[in-house]
C-alpha cells in the first residue's frame, strides 16, 4: 500500500480535461485512505482516485473548488462528512462495497450533488434502492447514469414522507438508526437490542442485528439477543420444544385407522377369439389359348403385274443433257440431235420392246 502523502500529490499527473477542467489524476496507486489532500491547495476540479483500496470516504479539508470527484473501483464500506465539499455536483462510487441504504444519509449533505453512481454496489440491490437515494438527496438529476424524473421524485416521496431524519450537524450512526427502527417495540425490548448492539465486537455482527430490526424481531430472536445481552455474551440457542406425552391405550384405539375393505377382483378378461382367415382369392381363370396362327402366304409375286402395269417412258420429255447422261449409264452408243438420242433409248428401253 502507498500512504497519500504530498509528494504523492506533487508526482501526480496533472491534465485539462475535455471539460477545460483542472484534474489531478492518482489513479492505482493501492491508496490506503483519503489524507493529506490539502496539499493540492484547492486547485483542482477534479481528483480521480479510481483503483485504489479505500475504505472510508471522509477526511477532506475544505475544498471549495472541487467539483467532481472520482472513487471508483475501491473498498468504501462506509461515507462519512462530506460537508467540506460545498459545489461537488458529481461523485463517481461505482464498484464499491457499500451495503446498507442508511449508510447514504451523509449525501443528503451534499447540496449540490446533481449526479451520483453507485452501480456496482450491493446497496444498488436493496429493495427500494432508487427511491431512497432520490428521496434522500433530492438536489439529484442523475442517478446511475438515468434521469430522474417528476413522478420518481413522487413516488419517493410518497414511500419515505415519513421517514425519521437525523437533526442538522448531527451524524447517522448505527444506534440512531436501531433508534428508529424499535420505535414499536416496548422499552424492555429497546434495552434488550440496545445491549446486544453495545456488545457486539464486529461490523459482521452490527450489521447482522441491523438486519433483524429492520426485517422484524420475532419472540424467538428477541430470546436470543436477551440471553447474549444479559447472560454475560453467552449465546443461548432457543429451548427445544417439550415433548408431547405418550398416548393412552384408548387414544390409540380411536386413532388407530380403521382398514379399508379389499377391493374386489377384476373380472378376468373375456378370451378373445381367433380372428377368422381371410377369405382365400379365387384362382385366375387361365388365360385363353391364343388361336393358332397360320402361316401366312406367300405374297402373290406382283412384280409381273407391276411391270405390266408399268408404260414405256417418254424419253422425249427429258433434255439432251439428260439424255446423254441415261445414254452414258446404259452404256449405249448415241450420238447426234436429240430426236437421235430419243430414238436409241426407246430401241433399248425393253418396255417398248414388250409393247
Amino acid at each position: 500500500m502507498v500512504r497519500l502523502t504530498a509528494d504523492l500529490v506533487g508526482r501526480a499527473p496533472q491534465t485539462l480535461n475535455p471539460l477545460k477542467e483542472r484534474e489531478l489524476c492518482l489513479r492505482a496507486n493501492k491508496i490506503p485512505a483519503i489524507e493529506n489532500l490539502a496539499a493540492t491547495t484547492d486547485g483542482y476540479d477534479t481528483i480521480d482516485l479510481s483503483d485504489n483500496e479505500i475504505r472510508r470516504l471522509d477526511n477532506f479539508p475544505r475544498m471549495k473548488r472541487l467539483t467532481s470527484l472520482y472513487i471508483n473501483n475501491n473498498h468504501l464500506v462506509r461515507i462519512g462528512d462530506m460537508t467540506q465539499l460545498p459545489n461537488l455536483h458529481t461523485l463517481m462510487l461505482t464498484g464499491n462495497k457499500l451495503q446498507n441504504l442508511y449508510e447514504l444519509d451523509p449525501l443528503a449533505k451534499l447540496s449540490k450533488l446533481t449526479m451520483l453512481s453507485l452501480i456496482g454496489n450491493p446497496v444498488s440491490r436493496q429493495p427500494h434502492y432508487r427511491l431512497y437515494v432520490i428521496f434522500t438527496v433530492p438536489s439529484l438529476r442523475t442517478l446511475d447514469f438515468r434521469k430522474i424524473k417528476a413522478k420518481d421524485r413522487i413516488e419517493a416521496e410518497k414511500m419515505f414522507a415519513n421517514k425519521p431524519k437525523a437533526p442538522v450537524g448531527e451524524q447517522v450512526t448505527v444506534s440512531s438508526m436501531v433508534t428508529q427502527s424499535t420505535q414499536k417495540l416496548t422499552s424492555e425490548q429497546q434495552t434488550i437490542i440496545k445491549l446486544a448492539i453495545s456488545k457486539a465486537k464486529t461490523n459482521e455482527d452490527v450489521d447482522r442485528l441491523e438486519r433483524m430490526l429492520l426485517q422484524g424481531v420475532t419472540p424467538d430472536q428477541l430470546a436470543y439477543l436477551k440471553a447474549s445481552a444479559i447472560g454475560g455474551g453467552k449465546k443461548a440457542t432457543p429451548a427445544a420444544p417439550a415433548p408431547a406425552p405418550a398416548p393412552t391405550a384408548m387414544e390409540v384405539e380411536e386413532a388407530a385407522p380403521v382398514p379399508a375393505p379389499a377391493p374386489a377382483p377384476a373380472p378376468a378378461p373375456a378370451p378373445k377369439e381367433a380372428p377368422a382367415p381371410a377369405p382365400t382369392p379365387p384362382p385366375a381363370p387361365a388365360p385363353a389359348p391364343a388361336e393358332p396362327v397360320g402361316e401366312e402366304e406367300p405374297a402373290a409375286d406382283t412384280a409381273m403385274e407391276v411391270e405390266e402395269e408399268k408404260i414405256p417412258f417418254d424419253w422425249a420429255k427429258l433434255k439432251v443433257v439428260d439424255l446423254k447422261k441415261e445414254i452414258a449409264t446404259r452404256n449405249l452408243d448415241g450420238k447426234g440431235k436429240k430426236a437421235d438420242l430419243v430414238a436409241c433409248l426407246v430401241e433399248n428401253d425393253p418396255y417398248n420392246e414388250k409393247s
